[in-house]
């Protein structure tokens, strides 16, 4: 879903999530994830809700309740308002507790349809590939930390815990039974900008991933034009595709590159920066991508060595 028809930007995070393509295809280890085909029914069959919704005033429970929010938490409350107050689905518990004299771990979400119940873990990650390679390892994320390989073994593990005597118990408690596990992973992969027309996606990755690009900071000279339009985006606008009226902090050229050294230097982080074209009064987005320090890859090695 590369267009954004909706005005509200809280309805447009809210029907990316629902229709934008899977980042992960399904895996012999995770055969309940939910691919793009299944995204793409979620969409169709939400899409009047979608329009009523962005006809008003967004919802209060979409708008944000601090001021920087975590964007994992910004994605499970979206998640927690589709399920909730979709016409299609029942939402029965949340971030659901279990123990058995310590934590064993927690529940995402537990929802049903007319047919099922499941057991729902969710994820929405952005990793860079430091090698143009499909090892899970090479795929980073943005602060450096995290890895594509480390949460496809927590999804796995998480899509266990149903089966887990405490597990069972949990639901048991709440008066559920059997559930179906299932899991959804959103997100973007992005290729340093030299391997982009040869790029190789991470194992497993969905064919229709979303895609971006990532560059060095010392490479920003090299990369931006005096000519094109820019805009840098705070982590709570990574979700969907940009397409909003009157921005007043359009970048280019030499502005754009001294804002992102600015910025990366003021952080000590990433800078996640769109490309923009003006249509119709909107800045609509052509691409996006992020800026990085060269130590940002070493930071990965240290943090997985430690």
């Amino acid at each position: 879903m590369n267009k954004n028809p909706f005005y509200h930007r809280e309805i447009a995070n809210l029907a990316w999530i629902i229709g934008s393509s899977s980042l992960m295809a399904k895996t012999a280890s995770l055969p309940n994830l939910k691919d793009s085909a299944w995204f793409r029914s979620q969409y169709n069959l939400h899409y009047s809700w979608l329009k009523d919704l962005d006809a008003s005033t967004p919802p209060v429970e979409l708008l944000p309740t601090e001021t920087r929010e975590p964007l994992g938490k910004t994605f499970e409350r979206y998640i927690s308002f589709w399920l909730r107050e979709s016409p299609h689905f029942t939402l029965h518990a949340q971030n659901l507790q279990v123990s058995a004299g310590q934590t064993v771990g927690e529940f995402d979400f537990i929802f049903s349809d007319n047919d099922r119940m499941y057991h729902l873990e969710v994820a929405c990650k952005f990793y860079l590939g430091r090698e143009n390679r499909a090892d899970w390892k090479q795929w980073v994320g943005p602060n450096g930390i995290d890895s594509l390989d480390e949460k496809m073994r927590t999804l796995q593990r998480q899509m266990e815990l149903s089966q887990h005597p405490a597990g069972e118990a949990a639901l048991a408690n709440i008066g559920i039974g059997k559930v179906e596990p299932i899991a959804m992973i959103k997100g973007y992969f992005f290729h340093h900008f030299s391997d982009i027309h040869r790029a190789v996606a991470p194992k497993g990755a969905s064919t229709d991933y979303n895609s971006g690009w990532w560059i060095y900071e010392d490479e920003l000279s090299t990369f931006i034009s005096e000519t094109t339009s820019y805009l840098i985006i705070p982590k709570s606008e990574w979700l969907a595709n940009w397409h909003q009226p009157h921005q007043q902090s359009i970048l280019h050229g030499t502005r754009c590159i001294e804002e992102c050294r600015e910025q990366i230097e003021r952080t000590n982080s990433a800078v996640a920066l769109v490309q923009l074209i003006e249509d119709k009064g909107f800045w609509v987005e052509l691409s996006r991508g992020f800026v990085v320090r060269r130590k940002l890859f070493q930071r990965s090695s240290q943090s997985r060595n430690s």
